[in-house]
């Protein structure tokens, strides 16, 4: 998990492909960070990283602020409407923000069983 006082800014970029610009490029907490790469329903090859925090903490929801704001600042796009929700016992929240290259989505997740909470950062290509 990440450790108290982590800096948001560890969040973002964490793959150098990504349609942001170098200005909002910052290093990335590899050893925090778990990240991967999917493919999406369009047949795209996704990107998503997420960092784990103590159930509850509000360090998720701080580093989710974060790289909303890093995201919307640093590309042209608009948001995206409400997210439906998910069939899904626990909290989950998504904003998402829509460019001509993809869509970057950001959600933070509560998982009691795990006794976690994590934020997520995806990025999924326009097909």
């Amino acid at each position: 998990m990440m450790r108290a006082g982590a800096k948001a800014a560890l969040a973002l970029i964490w793959i150098s492909a990504l349609p942001l610009s170098a200005s909002c490029m910052a290093e990335v907490d590899r050893q925090a960070a778990q990240c991967s790469q999917y493919l999406t329903t369009a047949g795209q090859q996704g990107q998503s990283c997420h960092w784990a925090f103590a159930l509850k903490s509000p360090e998720a929801a701080t580093l989710a602020d974060a790289i909303w704001s890093t995201v919307t600042e640093c590309s042209a796009g608009k948001k995206l409407g409400p997210d439906l929700g998910v069939n899904h016992p626990d909290s989950y929240a998504l904003r998402q923000w829509q460019t001509e290259h993809g869509t970057y989505l950001v959600s933070v997740k509560d998982k009691g069983g795990l006794g976690q909470t994590l934020t997520f950062l995806r990025f999924e290509p326009t097909p």
